[in-house]
This record gives structure tokens, C-alpha cells and sequence, in this order.
């Protein structure tokens, strides 16, 4: 009889005793392929406490913990910064239950994007930590904050009324638009699991790959599978959208950025820009009247009235845009202008990270011409073992702020999402929880991304066995990812041209800020 080797941890590394033969005698019988997966989990967690690691893999998995801990917390840290440091003057210091939110929904991003190093540092040290009950936790509660926590902190954001005494009528306000929300997801997750998951005749080998000594079928429930592919399903949009315009974005804006910086005025010229700046605010505050007088009464706006509002938005940030500049001009020290050196240097850095990324698609992802990336990835990490997920994370995290000033360009540029642009010390928190809804649903995608694109390095992970394997026997969910890197080429080579034919003309003077 051919006994499965058990896919959730190596038991290589565990020595059987008396006291736990019993158990694991009984773990072996259970892994026979006419036992229910229900019967052989249970006895797997009956089994893993009694065993015993060898001295180096209990030491190696005490550090794995440890600098795990240390790092969520330094994110977490990070993300309570960043809400703060964007966060509207008028809100501060209100809903700080809604901050809590956005600084989870922040932090659960980048651990989607942290965790895969460390589970390919766990399988190749054989640690013995249960890489896919980690990947269950995280990757559950991030679709938990997307699909019920987001909404409702937004409809509750938006439900707030000084003239109501008392939260009760905010959370009745966000509870139906929230409850929606989730059961859309729900069910929607039901029809692509039950109806999508006819396995493929074409069997990829058994699945074999660099992937030894499992049988994927068996490691990842058919469920979570269609839960992982289904959320990075929804990321996709967002990502091949603001991705695909950041990573042609970032380079561009970096060098406009350092060129636009102010040049030093003199007290005549302050004058005179300080004069012509109080003239246009007077004659916005009269067409702010007007819109005003326009608007009362109608409980929704026309088409004409309400494209004049966003003019008029639009006009209002451009001059607060223009006083800034020119107060920093006038009163310029060698602080202020740091920030514009480091557009450039960001320029330096992203240019060969967007092109890497864009020719490692084409020639590994889409085509399968060369490992590309995967050689520098597996030569960092045989080097030096830190250099492999200091390598990863950087082109990881590169996608995702390529993602969030995609997002800034697009809210900025175009009047769909007006009320979404993000500005420092002058965003409202509506506007950082779907910025940072944006990102976490993203996360997936650019997970999804990443695991693919660098399979050579993650075969051995839990993840690959579902973006690389298990996926593949979801006939919808499947034909996902190579829709998305087709379309993240097309918009990053289309949002090119725009770049190009617009080059110089002054509607774009608005991204030279210090928001970049």
C-alpha cells in the first residue's frame, strides 16, 4: 500500500516517540486516498503537538516568528502613519474607528505581499510551520475587510450628520449597504466555485512541476482555492488600470516633479503673485455662489451642474496648489526642496523596475521564452540568504505603488472619482479607505503576479500549488491572469502615447506637487 506523504508539513523533520506512536501511526492510515480530508486533518492536529522538532528547524522556526512579529508590527506602525499623514485637518482626531480600519486594510496589503518569502523560506528549511493555515488566516481576514469591514466604515463615514445625536443612525445607515456588499461577493464566489471547477482534461502531468513532494489536488481545499482566485479575480481591474498607467506614471512624474520645483521669488514678484492669486480666489468665491444659488432646492444635480462643480474643484485645489508653491518659493530653505531630489531619485529606480517588470512579462508570463527574473532571484537568494526577499519584495511593492499614484493619476486627472484624490494633510477618510481598498484588492492581483512570475522561486510554497496548479482546474478563474497581463501591457503602452501626445501642455502641472 502507498502511503501519501501528509502536505501540510514535513514530518521529515519530526522523530517518533512512544508517546506519540499511537497518533501517528494512525496520521499514516488516515492519509490513504480512500480517507476523508475532513478525518485526516484532525488527526493531524492531534498529531503535531506531540511530535518534536530537531533542535535546528525549532530554532530556525523560533526566528521565522520572531522576525515575522517584528515586521507586522513595523507595518503596522507604518500604516497608522501614513492615514495620519494624509488625513484631512477636519478629521483629525474624529472616527478613529474608521482610521482603525484603514490602517488594517493598509497593513493586510503589504502582509499579502510579505508572507511569500517567508513561506519559501519555510519550505526550504523544512521549519515546520503550517504555511497554509498562515496563508488561510491572512488571506480570509483581507477578504473579510474588503467585503464587510470597507463599506461599512465608508457608509458610515458618509452617514455622519451633526445634527443627529449618537452613532446609531450611522451604523443603521452602513449596515444594509455592507450586508449587500457581502452577499454579492458570496454568492458570486458560490457561481464561479460550484459552476467553474470542472477539472481540465489536460491534467498539467498530475501536476508535478518543481513541486515534489506534495500532490496539490490534496493540499489546497477546492474552496479556498476558488476564495483566492475568485478575490484576485476582482483585483485585476484595478490592477491592470492603475497599475498598468503607475508603471509608466511613476518614472515620468518623478522627472517632472524635480523639474517643476519652484524657483526662488523675489519680494516684488511675491507681491504680484500674491495680488493675482487673491484676485481669482475672489472670482471663485462668486462662482462658488452662483453654484450654490444653482444647486438649492434640486436633490440631484444635472449633468451641466454638476460638471461645473468638478471645474470648480478642480480650480479650487489648482489655486491652494499655486499659494503652496509659492510660499514654499518665497520662503525656500534646503528642507524644502529634499523631497524634489527624491522624485528624481525615485525616477532613477522605477525606470528599470517598470522596464524589468514589463520585458519579464513578455518573455516569462506570456510567452515562456526565459526565466529572466527568476535566474536573479534564485542567484540573490543562494548568495546571501536575505538578499532573495529583499529582492522580491522590491519589485512586489514597486507594482503596488505603481498601483496607488495609478490610482492618484487617474482620481486627479479624470472626474469619475473627484472625491477620491488624495492630497497630504487634505484627504478625507472616505477617500484613504478606498484608496486603500484599492490596494488591498490589488495586493491579490499583484500576489497572483508575483508567484507566477517568479514560480521558479516559489515552487515549493503553498501559493504556487494554488496560483500555478490548482487554479488551472478552474476553468473560469484560469484564464484570468493572462487577460490581466495582456491588459496591463495595453494600458501601460496606451497611457505611453497619452503621455506622449500631452507632454508639456499645462494640464499636467497639477501632478508636479508635493503629493508626488
Amino acid at each position: 500500500m502507498n502511503i501519501m506523504p501528509c502536505p501540510y508539513m514535513s514530518f521529515s523533520t519530526f522523530t517518533c516517540t512512544s508517546t506519540n506512536y499511537a497518533s501517528h501511526v494512525l496520521l499514516l492510515l488516515s492519509s490513504h486516498r480512500t480517507c476523508k480530508r475532513s478525518f485526516n486533518l484532525l488527526l493531524i492536529a492531534l498529531a503535531a503537538p506531540t511530535a518534536t522538532l530537531s533542535l535546528p528547524s525549532l530554532q530556525m522556526l523560533w526566528w521565522l516568528v520572531l522576525i515575522s512579529v517584528i515586521v507586522a508590527l513595523v507595518i503596522l506602525l507604518l500604516a497608522l502613519y501614513v492615514v495620519c499623514y494624509f488625513a484631512a485637518d477636519e478629521d483629525r482626531g474624529e472616527a478613529w474607528s474608521i482610521r482603525v480600519v484603514a490602517v488594517l486594510i493598509i497593513s493586510f496589503a503589504c502582509y499579502n505581499i510579505l508572507l511569500l518569502p517567508l513561506d519559501v523560506g519555510n519550505a526550504s528549511e523544512a521549519t515546520g510551520l503550517n504555511m497554509l493555515w498562515v496563508w488561510s488566516a491572512v488571506l480570509l481576514t483581507s477578504v473579510l475587510l474588503f467585503t464587510v469591514a470597507a463599506p461599512f466604515a465608508m457608509m458610515y463615514y458618509e452617514a455622519w450628520d451633526p445634527a443627529e445625536d449618537g452613532h446609531g443612525h450611522q451604523v443603521k445607515a452602513a449596515l444594509l449597504p455592507a450586508a449587500i456588499v457581502s452577499a454579492i461577493f458570496w454568492i458570486a464566489l458560490a457561481g464561479v466555485h460550484f459552476f467553474c471547477s470542472t477539472p481540465i482534461t489536460d491534467d498539467l502531468n498530475n501536476a508535478t512541476g518543481l513541486h515534489n513532494e506534495t500532490e496539490n489536488e490534496v493540499l489546497s481545499s477546492a474552496l479556498f482555492t476558488s476564495l483566492v482566485g475568485f478575490s484576485s479575480m476582482l483585483g485585476w481591474p484595478f490592477f491592470a488600470v492603475f497599475g498598468g498607467i503607475g508603471l509608466v506614471f511613476l518614472p515620468c512624474a518623478g522627472v517632472q516633479h524635480f523639474l517643476g520645483r519652484p524657483k526662488p521669488v523675489s519680494p516684488i514678484d511675491y507681491e504680484a503673485a500674491h495680488a493675482s492669486l487673491h484676485t481669482t480666489s475672489a472670482r471663485l468665491m462668486e462662482e462658488g455662489r452662483a453654484l450654490d444659488a444653482e444647486s438649492a432646492g434640486g436633490l440631484r444635480l444635472s449633468r451641466s451642474t454638476w460638471r461645473k462643480v468638478v471645474r470648480f474643484k478642480r480650480e479650487v485645489r489648482e489655486v491652494e496648489h499655486e499659494y503652496e508653491r509659492l510660499e514654499e518659493a518665497y520662503n525656500q530653505d534646503n528642507g524644502t526642496i529634499l523631497h524634489y531630489y527624491a522624485g528624481l531619485l525615485l525616477a532613477f529606480v522605477g525606470t528599470p523596475l517598470s522596464f524589468l517588470w514589463i520585458a519579464h512579462i513578455i518573455v516569462f508570463d506570456l510567452t515562456g521564452l526565459h526565466p529572466f527574473l527568476n535566474r536573479l532571484l534564485v542567484t540573490m537568494d543562494g548568495a546571501l540568504p536575505m538578499l532573495g526577499p529583499l529582492t522580491y519584495s522590491v519589485f512586489a511593492f514597486y507594482m503596488l505603488l505603481c498601483t496607488l499614484l495609478g490610482c492618484y493619476k487617474v482620481c486627479c486627472r479624470f472626474t469619475l472619482f473627484p472625491v477620491f484624490y488624495m492630497r497630504v494633510g487634505g484627504t478625507m477618510l472616505n477617500a484613504i479607505l478606498f484608496n486603500s481598498t484599492v490596494l488591498l484588492l490589488a495586493a491579490f492581483s499583484v500576489l497572483q503576479l508575483c508567484v507566477n512570475s517568479f514560480r521558479v522561486y516559489t515552487a515549493r510554497t503553498v501559493l504556487y500549488s494554488i496560483f500555478v496548479e490548482s487554479i488551472q482546474h478552474k476553468a473560469f478563474l484560469r484564464a484570468v491572469f493572462p487577460i490581466g497581463c495582456y491588459s496591463l501591457l495595453v494600458i501601460a503602452f496606451l497611457f505611453t502615447l497619452y503621455q506622449l501626445l500631452h507632454y508639456g501642455k499645462k494640464e499636467d502641472e497639477l501632478e508636479e506637487d508635493d503629493d508626488f
